[in-house]
């Protein structure tokens, strides 16, 4: 599960993952950022780490960076 905003997506529903990309691309459109942040729940898997930064990289985000709390 990926949240971004209000809005939950499920990594495992195409397209969901299709639609959080849109969301992804949006955004970085209207601010012009070519950096994403990534807050990561410390019980998130590294499949599921890698498929986010892979999604965020499809949206045209050229960094993506994580943080985690552990």
């Amino acid at each position: 599960v990926a949240w971004f905003g209000d809005e939950r997506y499920l990594l495992n529903h195409p397209h969901r993952i299709s639609a959080l990309q849109n969301k992804l691309n949006e955004t970085r459109l209207r601010s012009g950022e070519e950096t994403l942040l990534l807050y990561l729940d410390k019980n998130l898997s590294l499949e599921s780490t890698l498929q986010i930064s892979a999604i965020a990289r499809n949206a045209g985000f050229r960094k993506v960076s994580c943080v985690s709390k552990y």
